[in-house]
C-alpha cells in the first residue's frame, strides 16, 4: 500500500512542478500591465478560498487537522490537493514571492490521508490509520518534488518522533523520488536552470 502511495507522489509532484513552470511561463506571456498579474492571482486566490478557505497560508493548521482532527471527507480532501496545487502555481506565476516547500507538504498530507481513507475503506480488516499515510504521503510528495529524498525522510522523522513508520517511509520515498525523475527529469528548483541551459550533474 505504501509503494503505491509512493507511485501516487510521485506523479502529483511531476504534475506539482510542470504547472508551477507552466503558470509561470502563462503570466509571462499574458500582454497586461506588471501590476494586474499579481493582483489577477490574487483575485483568483480569493474566489478559491470563499469555497475552500484551508488553500489560504502556509497550511499548517490544515495538516495538524489531518492529523489531530475528526477524519476529513474523501472528497474534500481531493479538493484541497488540487486547489491548493492550482493556486500555488497562480500565485508563484502571478508574482507573489513564496517558496514550494510548505505546499508540497500540504499536498502530501492531504494526498497521504485520501489515500488513507480509500484504503481504510476498501480494507477495512487492515486497521488502516489514514493520519500515517499522511505523514508519509508528505516525505513523499517533498522528496519526489525537490529530489532530497533523505532530507524529506529526516524531517518528518524530527517532526513525527514516530518511528514504526520508518521502512515503508523509506520505501515510499525512495519510489516516489524515482517515479517523478521518470516523468520529469529536473527538480523544482533545478528545472528553472534546465530551462536556462544550466545543469548541475555528478560525475
Amino acid at each position: 500500500l505504501y509503494m503505491g502511495l509512493g507511485l501516487l507522489a510521485g506523479l502529483i509532484a511531476a504534475i506539482y512542478v510542470g504547472a508551477l513552470y507552466f503558470a509561470k511561463d502563462a503570466f509571462h506571456r499574458w500582454p497586461a500591465p506588471a501590476w494586474l498579474k499579481p493582483a489577477g492571482a490574487g483575485l483568483a486566490v480569493g474566489i478559491a478560498g470563499i469555497w475552500l478557505p484551508q488553500v489560504f497560508g502556509v497550511g499548517y493548521e490544515t495538516i495538524d487537522a489531518i492529523f489531530n482532527g475528526p477524519q476529513m471527507p474523501i472528497l474534500l480532501l481531493l479538493a484541497l490537493l488540487a486547489v491548493k496545487l492550482i493556486m500555488t502555481a497562480t500565485s508563484i506565476g502571478g508574482g507573489f514571492p513564496g517558496g514550494v516547500f510548505a505546499p508540497s507538504l500540504f499536498l502530501g498530507a492531504t494526498l497521504g490521508a485520501a489515500y488513507g481513507v480509500a484504503a481504510q475503506r476498501l480494507l477495512p480488516g487492515l486497521n488502516i490509520a489514514p493520519p500515517a499515510y499522511a505523514m508519509v504521503g508528505m516525505a513523499a510528495l517533498l522528496a519526489a518534488s525537490v529530489h532530497a529524498p533523505l532530507t524529506a525522510i529526516l524531517l518528518l522523522v524530527e517532526m513525527t518522533h514516530d518511528y514504526h513508520i520508518i521502512l515503508p517511509l523509506m520505501a515510499a520515498v525512495v519510489i516516489a523520488m524515482l517515479f517523478a525523475q521518470r516523468l520529469r527529469r529536473d527538480s523544482v528548483y533545478t528545472l528553472g536552470l534546465a530551462r536556462k541551459g544550466l545543469r548541475l550533474e555528478l560525475d
